[in-house]
């Protein structure tokens, strides 16, 4: 980004900030001149001072109920900026579609036994589907993710799993760790193939392959309720060359912000639950996918 859109965001949000401290401030004096006792009495229901709502000079986190929210804000400002600038403002001020594209409440569970070959237990469990995003210039309207617009356009996932092991181990060193990964939850990127609608190839059905895979959490080891877990990656935070310490520590990775990336409108996530090695147990009772994406 230029030194004038730099220069140029700090402006706008600068502005935004004082406009509403101003706003705030105006509203206190309007408010305890209309109702003295809101401030003055100190007995029954109205019995606090009125504050005016505190405003922080720091980048706005904006989340819109929906895109269409979203979308007014960016036609809006696309009347008055050039394109290019209004997908940094909207980028900055994180002011994106959003959607829960998948909730999966029944129980999926694997397990590993002596003699399977391979010695693992591996299973789908559910698909979610990325929005096909509308394009916000004319010349791409209606090619979305799929064949125009803005490249990248997914800017955070969400995961929110209910899930536990077998609840036991023979490895009382591991045990309430994290470590190992051999019961664990992941998701896979599926993508069509061009051109190859209700066909077959090796890859998949129906012209599918696979274009990217990621851990999204291992179960805690040994332990016998269902642990919640809420796992999100941002489009503009990577993980670093190695964090497998970070994985052993906490069963996920921090940051992915690599595959965030590589998702398109149109994509499937595909959750599977696995299981690797005799007597280990991978059980999912939920999970929850949510999409954030630039408009």
């Amino acid at each position: 980004m230029g030194r004038f859109k730099i220069q140029f965001l700090k402006h706008l949000f600068k502005k935004r900030s004082d406009f509403a401290e101003n706003s705030g401030q105006s509203r206190k004096q309007t408010v305890v001149a209309q109702n003295p006792n809101l401030v003055t009495n100190t007995k029954g229901r109205n019995n606090k001072k009125f504050r005016a709502p505190r405003f922080k000079k720091s980048r706005a986190i904006m989340v819109p109920d929906s895109e269409k929210d979203a979308r007014a804000v960016a036609e809006f400002l696309a009347t008055k900026l050039p394109g290019e600038l209004v997908s940094d403002i909207l980028d900055y001020a994180e002011y994106f579609g959003h959607e829960v594209i998948g909730i999966g409440e029944h129980l999926g569970s694997v397990k590993s036994v002596w003699g399977m070959e391979p010695c693992s237990d591996i299973k789908l469990h559910m698909i979610a589907h990325i929005p096909d995003f509308m394009a916000l210039r004319r010349d791409t309207i209606g090619k979305g993710g799929l064949g125009g617009g803005r490249p990248g356009r997914v800017r955070k996932l969400v995961f929110r799993l209910r899930c536990r092991d077998q609840g036991w181990s023979s490895h009382p060193e591991i045990d309430g760790t994290y470590q190992w990964g051999r019961s664990r939850i992941d998701v896979e990127i599926w993508r069509k193939r061009e051109g190859m609608e209700g066909s077959s190839d090796g890859n998949g059905e129906g012209g599918m392959y696979k274009v990217a895979e990621s851990l999204v959490q291992r179960n805690k080891v040994a332990v016998t309720q269902e642990l919640e877990y809420e796992v999100a990656w941002r489009w503009d935070e990577d993980k670093p060359l190695d964090d497998t310490d970070i994985v052993d520590m906490i069963g996920r990775h921090e940051k992915n912000g690599e595959f965030v990336r590589e998702l398109k409108g149109g994509d499937e996530l595909r959750i599977f639950i696995k299981a690797f090695y005799p007597g280990w147990e991978c059980n999912l009772s939920r999970c929850e996918i949510e999409c954030l994406w630039a408009i």
